[in-house]
């Protein structure tokens, strides 16, 4: 029997769950979610990756979480209330608790501290956005309920360019997930149906393009 997800699966799953909302309604000014990247090498964090809807990947930032906030694990309402917040401080100094790490992937990456950092609330639209998406959709429940295989993350590339953090349910999660590149243009109605199938075919298996530290392999569904 495969083991559930860890406690770091999970909390990047439901995150990523509750970041979907932003991904087409900006979270801050023109700014939408462009991403919920798995941390390298398995590390206790995540990266929300944000910017405007077209611009390429160096104009974007992505903002590095750890997944424990004390003594709880992450929420996807501290999340977005952490990244609104330095969203918010665009054009001006950084913010206490707020690192420049450098760069990934082309993209500015800035390390928070949560003890620090600043905060926005909830807004009213946030929580009824919340309510209606629960009720509707429930999210990710207990790592033992969690639908396989489990999405960690994702990417939006290009407009049309979508990659997926995927830990197929066979696959120990030290092995890393998989990036499962597809074309939101392309037939995703049958590209659903058939993820699991060619995640279960190592065969498939590719190297990982470019420098994307987040996967530990990848399979190109973009010709599919």
């Amino acid at each position: 029997m495969t083991p559930p997800p860890s406690d770091d699966a999970w909390v990047q799953s439901s995150v990523t769950w509750q970041m979907l909302d932003f991904v087409a309604a900006p979270v801050h000014g023109e700014a939408v979610v462009r991403g919920v990247l798995p941390a390298p090498g398995g590390g206790p964090t995540l990266r929300v990756v944000t910017g405007e809807q077209r611009a390429p990947l160096t104009e974007l930032s992505a903002w590095e979480i750890p997944l424990t906030d004390g003594d709880q694990l992450l929420t996807g309402s501290a999340t977005l209330g952490l990244v609104r917040a330095q969203l918010a401080r665009v054009g001006q100094p950084l913010g206490p608790g707020i690192r420049d790490a450098g760069s990934v992937m082309g993209m500015r990456l800035f390390q928070i501290d949560l003890e620090r950092a600043a905060r926005c609330e909830w807004t009213l639209d946030d929580r009824a956005l919340s309510v209606l998406r629960t009720l509707l959709n429930p999210r990710p429940g207990d790592p033992e309920d969690l639908k396989q295989p489990l999405i960690r993350g994702f990417l939006r590339l290009e407009r049309d360019l979508l990659r997926l953090y995927v830990q197929p349910e066979e696959r120990p999660e030290e092995e890393g997930p998989v990036a499962v590149d597809l074309l939101p243009s392309g037939p995703t109605t049958a590209l659903i149906s058939v993820v699991d199938t060619y995640l279960r075919e190592p065969e498939r298996y590719e190297p990982v393009p470019g420098d994307d530290p987040h996967a530990a392999t990848y399979v190109d569904l973009t010709t599919y």
